[in-house]
């Protein structure tokens, strides 16, 4: 790979991950180098991780960070991957040194940044957890010896920055009127009524008297009102 294609992909990675940095409350992320090739990765959400040597003594964390290093013949080579921070987990090894096979992920040249930490965020709050593949003997054995834990032990996705489904909808229905309406009427104004527009006071209707309506007619052909 020349080196301007590869400058070409760090440059892409930075833009993915400054746009899941936006979608994103739980993902920080620091950098390295013009373009980058090292990111610090910062989750802000639950996991678990062991207090004391003792499998049992688990507790919950709050924060987790990640390093992920793209070598030199990224990316026709997968990025390289350490936990830094305390985790108990079946398939994070005691080092923190993972793969992306160790987390059910398989290496290729169309797999970006955002999409593995995605997947990182995933093993961080324990929504990813394969047995078959553990690296960390101790949390696979006391994880398959708890079944009824409740997992994962944050329920959001990485992407939990999305706008109300009737912003969205509200969006479309306007772009759409505006469409129809200036082809119909070049000239014409619209009127849109979202969720955000006051609603009118509605008009006060008066009571009606139970003789409301009524008229009396006499022999001589008046007509008068009853009480008049």
């Amino acid at each position: 790979m020349s080196t301007e294609t590869r400058r070409e992909r760090l440059a892409a990675e930075l833009d993915a991950m400054q746009s899941l940095r936006t979608m994103s409350d739980i993902l920080e992320f620091e950098s390295a180098a013009t373009p980058p090739d090292r990111y610090l990765i910062t989750f802000r959400g639950r996991g678990i991780c062991r207090k004391s040597s003792s499998a049992a003594d688990l507790g919950l964390v709050d924060m987790h960070r990640v390093e992920i290093r793209l070598p030199f013949f990224y990316p026709d080579r997968p990025p390289d991957l350490r936990w830094l921070t305390p985790i108990f987990h079946p398939n994070v090894s005691h080092s923190g040194l993972l793969s992306l096979p160790d987390i059910g992920l398989t290496w290729s040249r169309d797999l970006g940044l955002d999409v593995i930490c995605e997947r990182l965020w995933d093993v961080a709050r324990l929504a990813f957890v394969d047995y078959a593949h553990a690296t960390n003997a101790p949390a696979q054995r006391w994880f398959e010896e708890h079944p009824r834990f409740a997992l994962p032990v944050d329920p959001r996705p990485l992407r939990d920055r999305r706008p109300p489904p009737s912003v969205s909808i509200v969006r479309h229905t306007l772009r759409a009127a505006r469409s129809a309406s200036h082809d119909e009427h070049p000239n014409a104004e619209i009127l849109f009524i979202g969720s955000d527009t006051p609603t009118p006071e509605l008009p006060v209707r008066r009571k009606a008297t139970p003789l409301e309506g009524v008229l009396y007619i006499g022999d001589d052909g008046t007509v008068r009102r009853p009480g008049t």
